[in-house]
């Protein structure tokens, strides 16, 4: 039998989720904007599951670097966009280097020290030097991580 893990909390404290909302200025990704929402956060994916090495994914983590929540998310920090023209052709066109915002929505009332949004190891980057150094567990690189109760 499998075990799906999807979720560790406690017992006491708070529950819900938080929004985090992040900008790429051009040189670094930054934390613009923490919002408390009142309702849970989403389904998060099989902790037992190696995340998609191509993909983005959120997650929030303990003191012992254990993962206790995990949800994929699209990619944040996409460099072109579809563009629909007046006879219904569809395009890419460019994105603006900086400003470019995202946001992710975690569960609180856990024991977590930080959130982390990841990429997987062979997950398309817009710019080196973007992410951190490969995991050894997984390859994936770290964009930015949050300490929980600060930024």
């Amino acid at each position: 039998m499998t075990r799906s893990r999807t979720l560790r909390r406690t017992t006491d404290g708070p529950r819900g989720s938080e929004r985090l909302t992040f900008v790429d200025d051009g040189t670094a990704i930054r934390l613009v904007r923490r919002t408390r929402r009142g309702k849970p956060a989403f389904r998060g994916d099989d902790l037992e599951r190696t995340p998609p090495s191509a993909r983005f994914w959120v997650e929030v983590v303990d003191e012992a670097d254990e993962v206790l929540y995990r949800r994929t998310i699209p990619e944040p920090l996409r460099s072109d966009t579809e563009a629909f023209s007046p006879d219904g052709r569809i395009t890419r066109v460019p994105l603006a280097r900086s400003g470019r915002m995202f946001s992710v929505v975690v569960p609180v009332g856990h024991p977590a020290t930080h959130v982390s949004v990841m990429a997987g190891g062979t997950a398309q980057l817009p710019r080196d030097g973007l992410a951190g150094e490969p995991r050894q567990r997984d390859g994936a690189r770290e964009l930015v991580r949050v300490w929980i109760g600060g930024s």
